[in-house]
């Protein structure tokens, strides 16, 4: 068997084959294979190719139909489909366009309400914390964010249901999140017209932002939802203030 370079081969976790630096990896015509050289500009170049997990190959040789590949080490820094927790994070108040503080309610529902500075203070269910994880890379704009309140001793996480509905989760935040998407993950997107406002989209259902509309069974409170949006469509309800504490 020749050696017949050291280009590498990435293997990353994709659901499809990706080989899109390899142009012309390898011609063959009439049953013949063309050899790569080392001053080919395939080598040494990185590939990637759908596998459960991640890892370093060497091309060897080509024999028949076959490629022939020395596997190294599995590497957990190519995981490019995962969310890895940060350092960030952050305490905020979130309010809506009609001024009233997302909280989260003695039953369990996540509300918007009225609420005085002393209420404020007082309510630790209005307190949401801002935990930031790293995607990369990032197909979407903004950063991804869980948003958790803290109840009684316990991170109740803003989470998309099933139903494309909003409610609290109990949950230990996850350093590494391996999916793609999460039903606890929101991308936190600037709304450039406005300084402090920001729009939530669900990354386990594009399209979709949280927004507060008024609760039908009472129009004192404010529930909060999943509205379906385009990314240039303007609804103010999806533009929540978010103020540090």
């Amino acid at each position: 068997m020749r050696n017949l370079g050291s280009a590498r081969l990435v293997l990353c976790s994709t659901s499809t084959l990706k080989l899109s630096l390899l142009r012309s990896f390898l011609i063959r015509k009439q049953g013949d294979s063309k050899k790569i050289q080392r001053n080919s500009p395939f080598h040494q170049k990185d590939y990637m190719m759908a596998t459960n997990g991640f890892a370093t190959a060497t091309f060897v040789d080509t024999c028949e139909d076959a490629f022939y590949f020395e596997v190294g080490e599995t590497d957990k820094c190519l995981d490019s489909d995962a969310f890895g927790k940060t350092d960030n994070c952050c305490q905020c108040w979130i309010q809506s366009n009609n001024n009233k503080f997302l909280m989260l309610s003695d039953d369990g529902q996540f509300q918007a309400q009225n609420l005085n500075i002393r209420q404020q203070q007082r309510e630790s269910g209005c307190k949401f914390h801002f935990q930031f994880y790293n995607k990369n890379p990032s197909e979407k704009p903004g950063k991804a964010v869980i948003l958790y309140s803290n109840k009684d001793g316990k991170n109740m996480v803003v989470s998309c249901s099933n139903m494309h509905q909003v409610c609290p989760v109990e949950m230990d935040l996850p350093g590494h999140i391996e999916e793609n998407s999460n039903k606890a993950i929101f991308y936190r997107v600037n709304v450039t017209s406005t300084s402090g406002r920001y729009l939530f989209e669900s990354s386990l259902y594009p399209d979709h932002y949280l927004g507060l509309e008024t609760d039908e069974s009472n129009p004192f409170l404010e529930k909060l939802v999943l509205r379906q949006k385009s990314r240039d469509e303007v609804d103010e309800s999806t533009q929540l203030l978010v103020l540090t504490i």
